[in-house]
């Protein structure tokens, strides 16, 4: 994924994603793995990640964003 070919999901995609439910200290699941999040979404690079924990793990690392969650993103919130 890079900013040439999805140019919309670098403008306002942090606050979006955090709109979904990925903010700080919220608990979720992706790629079959239940994570506690430590972070507010942000850019790394061409990715959207998170920080976070997995299961009783105690370390943070980082975690990519699933591309089907930011694919969904224009067709989510969709101007009329």
């Amino acid at each position: 994924m890079s900013h040439t070919v999805f140019p919309h999901l670098f403008t306002e995609d942090c606050r979006r994603i955090r709109d979904l439910g990925f903010t700080s200290s919220h608990h979720v699941t992706m790629y079959g793995e239940h994570f506690e999040l430590t972070s507010d979404p942000f850019e790394e690079g061409q990715y959207m990640s998170v920080k976070a924990r997995c299961g009783s793990d105690p370390a943070i690392r980082t975690v990519h964003l699933p591309v089907a969650l930011l694919l969904g993103l224009a067709y989510r919130f969709r101007k009329s």
